[in-house]
């Protein structure tokens, strides 16, 4: 340890850092053995980059991983999730901590921290397993549910989650689990102060490209969460209509978050298939692949930021047209379910600023927003 020590000193020495940080990071690192957690959110607020930088490349390996983890996720969301607005939050200490785990005997798991906005709720977890059920497979990704206590978890939707892994051994590998949880259980669990339970349904082998779920049994999480580090999204009421092939269509609401743009529509149907097939032909889900590509030049629902269309979000086609008076989409095959159906048009974040010009467009029928 005492060499160890003369090393960091001189180090120091060479960097030419203050005396303050040097005084608070020797009392950090002589007394990590003492803590069982350390608060992210004032280190990772505390250090500089170049200290944090060498911080991390002493102390991987010994009592301060924990710190030296923090590090690392920033880099996973950017890089290996493709999340920058998250990856920011993590380096900025724009997060809550989490103390939350559960396990079933072949897999632990621990909830270890949320962010997002008002809009975007993020859960980031650590999943251990043993290594032989991936039998040598790198690409993994889970499946993740979140319901209340007394709920039938079959009625919830299942998210597929991308994992990276942070360590492994002969025997187990450890990873980091990106989960975006719906906005109702984040809601309820902040406002009633109530545990919500997360669900780890299967884990999938070779997540991108071919797919393989791995059922999992037995592992909820109860988490009472917190929205202390949730930014605010902007929220502007438009209430306006456009006719598109004969039908009359609402623009509720524009949410502008840091995350994405979401656009609120609705319209009458008379069930389910006749809202599905409208939708498909008022916004793009025909003529889009799974790369977001489009397949043809057919009109749609387009918003134009300062004259620019605004492209798709990467979750775009994850939500369903649902009846306002049947939410939980109880009457979905009956043909005869009429009323006002809903959707969100999922497009990416905009830096929008006073003055900014905001139109939605269908063909040359628009709607003039700001």
């Amino acid at each position: 340890m005492k060499e160890f020590m003369q090393k960091y000193k001189d180090a120091l020495d060479e960097l030419k850092i203050r005396d303050s940080f040097e005084d608070e990071t020797f009392y950090m690192l002589t007394n990590l053995s003492r803590k069982k957690r350390i608060k992210k959110k004032f280190y990772v607020a505390k250090l500089s980059q170049i200290a944090a930088a060498f911080l991390l490349f002493f102390i991987i390996g010994s009592s301060g991983y924990v710190l030296a983890k923090s590090f690392k996720i920033d880099d996973i969301l950017r890089e290996r999730f493709f999340d920058k607005v998250s990856a920011d939050k993590v380096k900025n200490g724009e997060y809550d901590e989490l103390e939350a785990s559960g396990g079933n005997g072949d897999i632990t798991a621990e909830c270890i921290g949320t962010m997002g906005d008002e809009r975007t709720y993020v859960m980031l977890l650590e999943v251990t397993m043993k290594k032989e059920k991936v039998r040598g497979n790198k690409d993994l990704g889970f499946g993740i549910k979140v319901y209340c206590k007394g709920d039938n978890p079959n009625d919830y939707k299942v998210s597929s989650c991308p994992a990276e892994i942070l360590e492994e051994n002969d025997e187990t590998i450890r990873c980091l689990v990106k989960y975006e949880m719906p906005l109702y259980f984040a809601d309820y669990s902040v406002d009633e102060n109530e545990e919500v339970l997360i669900n780890i349904c299967y884990f999938i082998l070779d997540y991108k490209d071919n797919p393989e779920t791995h059922t999992v049994h037995e592992l909820e999480i109860p988490v009472t969460l917190s929205k202390d580090s949730i930014q605010p999204a902007k929220n502007i009421e438009v209430n306006q209509s456009i006719m598109i092939k004969n039908r009359k269509v609402f623009i509720e609401n524009i949410w502008l978050s840091e995350y994405k743009t979401e656009i609120k529509i609705k319209f009458y149907a008379k069930n389910f298939y006749d809202a599905d097939k409208f939708w498909k032909i008022a916004a793009m889900d025909s003529i889009i692949d799974n790369n977001l590509e489009k397949k043809d030049n057919r009109i749609y629902l387009k918003l134009y930021h300062n004259g620019k269309p605004v492209d798709f979000a990467d979750n775009y086609k994850d939500n369903v047209v649902v009846n306002s008076s049947d939410p939980y989409m109880e009457k979905i095959n009956e043909e005869d379910n009429p009323g006002d159906y809903v959707n969100i048009l999922n497009l990416k974040a905009i830096n929008y600023k006073d003055g900014d010009t905001l139109e939605l467009r269908y063909g040359d029928t628009f709607i003039e927003i700001k």
